[in-house]
């Protein structure tokens, strides 16, 4: 439904980053995450946040088009 993503800071030539997520809202009709990028030394290079309309799995398997093509 909706990303917003804030790049804080370039990550170093060659540097390994750390992605992490976290659902903080898990709703019926919504879910709301938020996503943080840190680089080797911890500092901070991304930070988004993001609303979804959650889908169960086999929900999504009944639509899919592979699924649809058998």
């Amino acid at each position: 439904v909706q990303w917003s993503l804030n790049v804080i800071r370039a990550a170093k030539p060659g540097e390994v980053i750390t992605g992490e997520s976290r659902v903080f809202h898990r709703g019926r009709q919504s879910m709301v995450c938020e996503l943080t990028v840190t680089g080797e030394d911890g500092r901070l290079l991304l930070r988004g946040q993001s609303t979804a309309m959650p889908v169960s799995r086999a929900a999504y398997a009944e639509k899919s088009p592979e699924r649809k093509a058998r």
